[in-house]
């Protein structure tokens, strides 16, 4: 893991360069952009950065040969510290941050970053799924972003800045970021050793607006078959309410019997929806070109003569209304209540 072979994002890179090399590096960042781009990587890259004790950091160009170095690759930097969502939680819990309950202040993230350094060279924290922060958790950490130990420095990586807590995008950098170049994201593929040249699907590469985890989940035959059907679905005039229904349920209940498979097939159903919609809107307004689309898509759109009949104003209460559904998931309201109640809130939309 090293610069020579991190994609895209020149942008944000040269901006972190600039900002170590004139030593004005703030503490805290929330990284926003779609899940599979590389903001994980770029904050594992800057703590390499960072902690290699061979290197001055102004060079923006670890040694990757040293211990330190080693065991950023390797997760196991003792200066390094990383915390996400567990699979099994809704939520960024407290004991994350400040320990168990019979623990409280003497473990957790909060207690580590205080602890001297292991190497010297600062520490570093990332925390993943800042989408997932409550209230409880977000409060814990706040005195550690207004205050942070010395040399010190705090990456938060999240999808959405809507989804981040007002205190917590107060005090943090905010860093955007977008999907990758098809280009860049072709080579991501290559390197991982997943692309087979026989059996390429160049509107695959192209409906994963950048982001190599859309990239697998669109590879998965039966979810592509699922998302035309429900691309079919949302075009007809009327929707058939009762079938869209039926038919999202059944794909959430397939995930798997858990509640964070489902929630997890649920959320991806949703984005499929809010393509459908930016779709919508983008050829109703013209900013995008209809023979970039694939040829499936576009036949679907067009045959139900969606495009003639819609304003602007339907597709894009129709996408509002999907991130409602998609924040509902976060404060774990059943799933089929969810989808009920989403399914005819945009039959109602899309018939206005």
């Amino acid at each position: 893991m090293d610069w020579s072979n991190f994609r895209g994002h020149h942008q944000q890179r040269a901006w972190f360069e600039n900002a170590i090399r004139t030593e004005r590096l703030g503490h805290a960042f929330l990284f926003v952009g779609p899940e599979g781009i590389g903001k994980r990587r770029m904050a594992q890259l800057l703590a390499k950065t960072l902690l290699c004790p061979n290197r001055a950091r102004t060079d923006m160009e670890p040694c990757g040969r040293c211990e330190s170095c080693a065991q950023v690759n390797a997760n196991t930097h003792p200066d390094l510290l990383q915390i996400s969502k567990p699979a099994e939680k809704s939520v960024l819990s407290i004991d994350l941050f400040v320990g168990a309950a019979d623990q409280r202040g003497r473990e957790g993230l909060i207690h580590d970053i205080g602890l001297k350094p292991f190497h010297g060279n600062g520490k570093v924290a990332i925390i993943d799924d800042a989408d997932f922060f409550n209230e409880e958790s977000s409060n814990c950490l706040l005195k550690t972003l207004e205050e942070p130990p010395h040399n010190v420095r705090i990456f938060l990586i999240g999808t959405s800045l809507q989804r981040q807590l007002p205190t917590i995008r107060s005090r943090s950098q905010i860093v955007r970021f977008q999907g990758l170049s098809d280009e860049d994201l072709l080579s991501l593929i290559r390197e991982q050793g997943n692309l087979d040249p026989s059996n390429f699907d160049s509107s695959i590469l192209t409906a994963s607006e950048g982001s190599l985890t859309q990239w697998h989940m669109l590879s998965d035959p039966k979810l592509m078959e699922f998302r035309s059907n429900l691309f079919d679905r949302l075009a007809s005039r009327p929707i058939d309410l009762m079938g869209l229904t039926k038919a999202i349920v059944a794909s959430v209940d397939s995930a798997g019997k858990e509640g964070p498979e489902k929630r997890a097939r649920l959320r991806t159903i949703l984005r499929f929806g809010n393509d459908f919609f930016r779709y919508q809107l983008g050829l109703t307004a013209g900013s995008i070109d209809a023979s970039t689309l694939p040829p499936s898509l576009h036949s679907t759109l067009q045959s139900s003569r969606v495009v003639a009949r819609q304003s602007l104003l339907q597709p894009t209460r129709s996408i509002m209304r999907t991130l409602e559904a998609a924040h509902e998931i976060d404060r774990n309201v059943a799933a089929a209540t969810i989808v009920e109640a989403w399914a005819a809130d945009i039959a109602a939309l899309q018939e206005s």
